[in-house]
């Protein structure tokens, strides 16, 4: 599952090129909403760039121009924001064993986190 980071960081956060899992096809969710979010034009751009064999640096570029014109990164931020905040309701107030709460929102944060 491709995330923000992934897409928009930097290869020292990551530890890995920027666009990798662009290359590798790997599922994102962020295309999904560019693709929703995308016109005409964009849309035959990114089916294009889904035919391809192999990607390009220009051809990564081309998605991360698509993704950003079409809010979809935002979007997929949103989400990622929302199902964080729904996990965290839904072990509030639930009884749980001495630090398990603790260490289940730490864990929130770690997935959430898209500076690391």
């Amino acid at each position: 599952m491709i995330d923000a980071l992934g897409l928009f960081g930097t290869a020292a956060a990551t530890g890995k090129p920027v666009g990798e899992d662009l290359m590798a096809r790997k599922a994102a969710t962020v295309l999904v909403f560019a693709r929703e979010g995308a016109d005409t034009a964009r849309r035959r751009q990114l089916a294009r760039l889904d035919r391809l064999p192999e990607l390009r640096q220009s051809d990564v570029d081309t998605y991360l121009e698509i993704i950003a014109a079409t809010g979809a990164r935002e979007q997929a931020e949103r989400l990622i924001e929302r199902r964080l905040r729904d996990g965290r309701t839904a072990f509030a107030n639930v009884a749980l064993p001495d630090g398990v709460r603790q260490r289940l929102s730490h864990l929130a944060d770690l997935c959430g986190d898209r500076d690391k």
